[in-house]
């Protein structure tokens, strides 16, 4: 008999988990359809729901917030099925529904370009993203404006660099050249492909000052993150427990005396499907 989740609950508790955690009320909880895709949840006290087309590729996300506004995604995918665009609202909820920003974001390798229909004064800001892909493929460059209400915009970029098998081994932000970039990633992997560390860097404009923050993380040989190390102004030491199907169930985090600070648990039922 093959499995399927049929939910999903999540806890977060300050310091050591509790013996008997599904007594608790959890931070999370995702129920699954019967394709074993997450159908609707309860994330923070805020109702989700999740719908997906035939081919099971997610199409749109609607978030009731606790603030009185519902969140809407949407996705929309190629022929070959790969994402193209992601288009967010954010909306007062009401009897018009109000829009208070939208954020779309294109992934298409060709430059910058927008159809009329996502051109219409918004009564917020928001915020287009686009991907661009040069040296043949190996580098990405990520472009992001914010288009605020009085015609101003703001603009980041986002670099990132493949090897030829398309993996990704860096990450950077800000600068062009990586080396003077003040927020840098970096992947390796083993001679069969597969992810063994990453590192996250985030340092100082001025280079005589001392690290902000960096991070290290080892992940085992199904590429699952098994421990993280960070330094830095918050030394923190992160230790991840898998179930037999892979899925992580429980994450602690040290401090640098090698105290408990905090425990999450995430407990997953399951649903025999059949053969």
């Amino acid at each position: 008999m093959s499995k399927t989740i049929k939910k999903l609950s999540y806890y977060e508790f300050n310091g050591p988990a509790p013996a008997n955690v599904s007594s608790y009320e959890p931070e999370c909880i995702g129920y699954y359809g019967h394709n074993g895709l997450i159908a609707t949840a309860m994330e923070w006290g805020e109702p989700v729901s999740y719908t997906y087309d035939q081919d099971n590729r997610l199409v749109k996300t609607v978030r009731d917030k606790s603030d009185g506004t519902r969140e809407i995604w949407e996705y929309s995918y190629d022929p070959d099925g790969a994402l193209l665009r992601i288009h967010m609202e954010e909306r007062e909820l009401g009897p018009h529904y109000l829009p208070k920003y939208q954020n779309v974001a294109l992934y298409d390798p060709e430059f910058f370009a927008r159809d009329d229909d996502d051109k219409y004064e918004p009564t917020g800001y928001f915020l287009d993203e686009w991907y661009c892909w040069e040296d043949n493929g190996r580098i990405c460059r990520r472009e992001m404006r914010v288009h605020h209400p009085d015609g101003t915009e703001d603009k980041a970029c986002m670099y990132e660099e493949y090897d030829v098998r398309h993996q990704l081994l860096e990450r950077w932000y800000g600068s062009e050249q990586k080396d003077e970039a003040i927020n840098r990633e970096k992947y390796f992997y083993d001679e069969d492909g597969k992810l063994v560390r990453a590192e996250y860097i985030n340092k100082n404009e001025d280079d005589d000052l001392p690290l902000i923050h960096k991070n290290t993380a080892f992940y085992d040989e199904h590429e699952n993150v098994k421990e993280e190390f960070s330094e830095g102004l918050l030394a923190r030491t992160y230790e991840y427990l898998y179930n037999d199907e892979g899925r992580w169930i429980r994450k602690t985090c040290r401090d640098a005396m090698g105290f408990l600070v905090y425990e999450n648990v995430r407990i997953i039922e399951y649903d025999e499907t059949g053969v």
